[in-house]
C-alpha cells in the first residue's frame, strides 16, 4: 500500500512558510556569528592578560639574573631572551590571526592555548640559582 501525503497549503501560504523559515534561519546564523565574534573577543582579551602575565616574569626573572654570576648570567640571559621571543611570537600570532569560520577557530584556539601553557610552564619552572 502507498500513501500519498499532499499538503492542503496553497501556493502563497507555502510560499510565506518557507521565508518564514528562511527568516528564522538567518536569525540563528546571525546569533550563532554574535557568538563566535564574541568568543574570539574574549579569548584576545584573556591571552592579552596571559602575554602581559608573563612579560611581567619575564622581568621578574631578569632581574633575578643579574645577580648571577658572569657564567650562569650569560646562559640564563640566552635561556630567557628565547622564552621572550616565544612571548612576542605568541602575541604576533594573536594579533595577526584572522579566522574564516568557527572550524578553524576552535583549531587555533586549542593549538594556542597549548603553546601558552608550555610557555607559561618554563617561566614557571625557570630558576635562577
Amino acid at each position: 500500500m502507498i500513501a500519498f501525503v499532499t499538503s492542503c497549503a496553497t501556493p502563497g501560504e507555502e510560499l510565506d512558510n518557507a521565508k518564514e523559515n528562511a527568516t528564522e534561519a538567518q536569525e540563528e546564523l546571525d546569533i550563532a556569528q554574535k557568538a563566535y565574534e564574541a568568543d574570539v573577543k574574549l579569548f584576545k582579551l584573556e591571552i592579552s592578560e596571559k602575554i602581559a602575565a608573563n612579560e611581567e616574569e619575564i622581568a621578574i626573572i631578569n632581574y633575578k639574573i643579574q645577580n648571577s654570576n658572569v657564567f650562569e648570567k650569560a646562559e640564563y640571559e640566552k635561556q630567557i631572551l628565547v622564552l621572550e621571543q616565544k612571548n612576542k611570537n605568541l602575541e604576533k600570532k594573536m594579533d595577526e590571526y584572522k579566522s574564516e569560520n568557527k572550524k578553524d577557530w576552535d583549531a587555533f584556539k586549542v593549538k594556542f592555548t597549548s603553546d601558552m601553557e608550555e610557555l607559561g610552564q618554563a617561566l614557571k619552572n625557570f630558576t635562577v640559582k
